[in-house]
Parts: C-alpha cells; structure tokens; sequence
C-alpha cells in the first residue's frame, strides 16, 4: 500500500513539475539576473532574452531576440499581438509590420496612423516604370499617395503620385492653419492639372492657372499668338474711313474688335488677344499718320504753287501799278 501511494506521489509531482514555470529575478539596478533565457520551437523558431554585459549585448547586440529559418514571411511572424482574438499587431519574419492602432515617433498621443513629432527623411523608392516599384496598378481605387523618385524615368525629380479619393476633383492642396484654429486655403493642384492660388475655387473657369491676387515676374512670354496683324501692312488692306470711325466711338466709346469696359469687368482681358489687338490698332494708327503725312504734304505742295502764282499775280499788279501811274502822270502834265 505504501508503495502504491508512493507511486501516486511521483506521478503527481511528475504532473505538477511539467507545468512549472520560471521565474525571471533581476538585481537592485534591474537587470536581469539571468544572463540569457531561450525558448525554442520544433519548427525551427526561436526567442531569447539576454542581459547586457560589459559595453556590449549578448547575442548579437540585442536584448530581444526572435530568430526563424522559415523564410516564408507571410506566414511566420516574430511576433503577434492579439486582444480578444483581433490582431492588434505584428512583426513577419520577412521584415514587414502591421499595427492596427496609432504609431507615435517622437510623441506618446500619436493623433493618426503615423504621427512624427521631429524631422522626416524619405528616401530610395525608384519609381520609374520598368522598375520593381514602377507597376502602380494598385493604386487604383485606393485613396492612397505615393513618394518616390525618377517617375520620368531619367529626370530624378521627386514624385508624388495620388489616387484621386471621393469627390470630383481630386490632386493637392496646401493649407495654412494658424493659432486661433483658422484655416485657409493657399494652393491646389487639381487632379485635371489646372493650379488655383488663393481663394479660386469655383472661378478657375477652364484657365490652367488661377491667381486670386497680384502676381509680379521679372519677363512674360505668351506664345502661339495666331494671325498676328502684320497683315495690316499689306497694299490691299482696308483702314476704316476716320468718318466711320468717328461715329463708331461716338456710339460705342471704344475702339472697334477691343472689348467695352463692362466685358473686361465681367470676363477680363487675354493678354495674348489683347496684345494682338493693342499690336493691330498701333499698325492702323500708323498708316493713318502716313495717310495724314501724305495728304499734308500734297497740300503743302498746292500751297506752295498756289503762293508762287499770288507772288506773280502781284509782281504783274505792281508793274501795272507803276505803268498806270506813269500814264496818270503824263496826263496831268498836259
């Protein structure tokens, strides 16, 4: 009987010492008293803990250590945080992560997926299109933005790539939020390329740039400019009679084809239009001042004629003057 229950007792101890636990101590600076602990899996999987010792780690300069030679990342994972049966994070073994929640860096109140409190540096991700990141096919539907480099496939500019997300305009825009919570708009790069700055929305009409403010530029050029006027000197062009033009402003009070002062205020002025236009009415003007030249000087030519036959109409006038009083002369002394 006392073997019987000796045996009982082996057994139960057996039992009770298979589920036992270790308990890690640590020393009055809090290090562990335990130089390294491993666990490791009949699957190859392995994780330890170490202490430091001395200037350096124990292996391999990490305290935390989780080494696999599964190579299969999308199904073996260095850790895997759950609560309540959801996964809340992890890391695979093939380098990628997932957090489900906010990740903070610089900052404990992280206020979205990815908050840095401190600079950023971006680098790497070659996007030109025959490259491993060039095929950006799932960008579609996804309301996602993309940075990277060399889109151009030589230009090595830095890109941003966008997938427009609900609403109809899609591309960039750029705010200024200041300390009283106010907020305004600067820039937007709609997704169709036009580019508003300031307040534009809604008055960008179909113009590829929109300004609400003055803008200064050291040159402006405005290029393919059709039909320039230099057909205005051509022999067979047709000024309008100064007459005609004359009631022409008197009813209209602009130059005939320039826009009246309500059209400007209302639909403004194309600079190229105008110039072309400014650059017309100079040409006309022009061949009216020669017309004017020529006429003034035909007159001047008549009157020049003109003068010279007075000057000999009066020159005949005196003779006869003198002749007549020679005669009256005569006349008296007989």
């Amino acid at each position: 009987m006392k073997l019987f229950y000796l045996a009982l007792l082996l057994i139960v101890f057996s039992a009770f010492n298979s589920f036992s636990q270790t308990t890690l101590t640590e020393d009055a600076n809090g290090v562990l008293n335990t130089a390294r602990v491993v666990t490791e899996t009949s699957g190859g999987q392995s994780f330890y803990i170490g202490h430091q010792l001395g200037p350096t780690y124990s292996e391999g300069l990490a305290i935390f250590s989780a080494l696999t030679d599964n190579a299969n990342g999308t199904l073996n994972y260095f850790y895997d945080g759950q609560t309540n049966g959801v996964k809340t994070f992890g890391v695979r073994a093939d380098g990628q992560g997932y957090f489900a929640g906010n990740v903070g860096i610089g900052t404990t109140i992280p206020k979205a997926n990815l908050h840095v409190f401190g600079t950023t540096i971006i680098g790497g991700g070659n996007l030109d299109p025959t490259s491993t990141l060039g095929n950006t096919n799932y960008m579609a539907n996804s309301g996602q933005m993309l940075v990277g480099w060399n889109r151009t496939e030589g230009g090595g500019e830095t890109d941003f790539i966008s997938n427009q997300g609900a609403g109809g305009s899609g591309g960039f825009a750029f705010y200024n939020h200041d300390n009283a919570n106010n907020e305004t708009q600067l820039m937007w790069i709609l997704g169709n390329g036009q580019v508003m700055i300031g307040n534009t929305q809604g008055k960008q009409g179909n113009y590829l740039l929109a300004v609400a403010g003055s803008a200064v530029a050291t040159s402006f050029t405005v290029k393919a400019v059709a039909n320039w006027p230099d057909y205005v000197f051509e022999k067979n062009y047709q000024l309008i009679p100064l007459s005609d033009l004359k009631s022409y402003l008197e009813t209209n009070h602009h130059l005939p084809e320039l826009a009246s002062a309500d059209q400007v205020a209302k639909d403004g002025l194309n600079l190229g239009d105008i110039d072309k236009l400014l650059t017309k009415k100079v040409e006309e003007l022009t061949l009216y001042l020669i017309d004017k030249d020529k006429q003034l000087n035909d007159e001047k030519y008549i009157a020049n004629k003109q003068q010279i036959q007075i000057d000999k109409q009066q020159q005949q006038i005196d003779q006869l003057k003198k002749q007549l009083t020679i005669v009256i002369n005569t006349l008296n002394q007989k």
